[in-house]
C-alpha cells in the first residue's frame, strides 16, 4: 500500500481502487486543462468576414479558392455505403491549424 492511499483513506478503501480514482481524476483534470486551452487558442484566433463570398467564389481564381480550401480542409474522406446503391459517408476533416 502507497504512503498517500494509506494516509488518505486510512484503510478504508483499497489500495487499487484508490490509485484507479485517482488516475481517472488526474486523466479527467488533464483532458479538461487542453479543452480550455484549445477553446482559448479558438477565442483569440483572428475572424475572417466570408459575407459574399458566395457570390463571388466563381470570380475567383482556381489557385486562390485552392489555398483558401487548403487553409480549413485537413481532407475529404469518402467511405462506400454498405449496400450497393448506398450514399456514401462523406467528412470533411478541419484542418488543425484552422
Amino acid at each position: 500500500m502507497s504512503a498517500n492511499a494509506s494516509a488518505c483513506t486510512q484503510g478504508f478503501v483499497p489500495d487499487k481502487a484508490y490509485r484507479d480514482a485517482r488516475d481517472l481524476l488526474v486523466t479527467r483534470a488533464e483532458a479538461a486543462a487542453r479543452a480550455e486551452a484549445a477553446a482559448e487558442v479558438a477565442q483569440s484566433a483572428p475572424k475572417v468576414d466570408v459575407r459574399g463570398l458566395v457570390e463571388e467564389w466563381p470570380t475567383l481564381a482556381v489557385g486562390s479558392r485552392r489555398a483558401m480550401l487548403g487553409a480549413l480542409i485537413e481532407a475529404v474522406v469518402v467511405t462506400p455505403g454498405e449496400r450497393r446503391g448506398a450514399r456514401p459517408l462523406v467528412e470533411v476533416l478541419p484542418h488543425r491549424n484552422a
